[in-house]
């Protein structure tokens, strides 16, 4: 693992590369980040290569991170990546990242949502938000039916979503 010094936060990221064989490119994993708290936007390039991965565990148990955007180079965001982050309000998680491991954001107890903009298949391991209050926000609507392992908290949101747009189609035609 290298280290990378961000030049207007301060913050020191500890990274590895590895070799994309599709387009012939080293991308950037991020596998942690010192002096790292309250809202973090995580880097889309480390070193002029593409950040595509939050590694296992990279911000478990970082009690004092309290936001956390995500760029939109990042594709996956492995297990346990924020595991703990008790400080936690809130996390961004673009339409890029296609896959959220196992136990990625278990135990942010303090994580009121999480919003997803939702474009792509998704890969969203069932404990990703297990013990936590997350609320799930996603968009577009449309793309959510193609979303079929996320866990009981975003059926709840579709369900609902769809009640509504049911209730108000039978009150237009009552009307006509």
């Amino acid at each position: 693992a290298e280290t990378w010094p961000d030049p207007t936060t301060g913050i020191q990221w500890k990274y590895s590369l590895w070799r994309d064989s599709f387009d012939d490119s080293d991308k950037a994993t991020i596998e942690g980040a010192s002096n790292a708290f309250g809202s973090l936007a995580i880097p889309s390039t480390i070193n002029s290569h593409r950040v595509t991965t939050i590694e296992d565990g990279t911000f478990a148990d970082c009690t004092s991170l309290t936001s956390v955007t995500i760029p939109d180079s990042v594709t996956t965001i492995r297990d346990s990546a924020f595991l703990g982050c008790t400080s936690l309000t809130s996390v961004t998680i673009p339409d890029s990242v296609t896959t959220i491991g196992y136990d990625a954001f278990k135990g942010c107890t303090n994580l009121r949502y999480a919003y997803i903009i939702f474009n792509k298949a998704r890969d969203i391991a069932p404990t990703a938000f297990e013990d936590s209050t997350t609320k799930i926000v996603l968009w577009p609507l449309a793309e959510i039916l193609s979303w079929v392992y996320v866990g009981v908290g975003i059926l709840a949101v579709v369900g609902v979503v769809f009640l509504g747009i049911w209730w108000r189609k039978r009150k237009a035609r009552a009307r006509q």
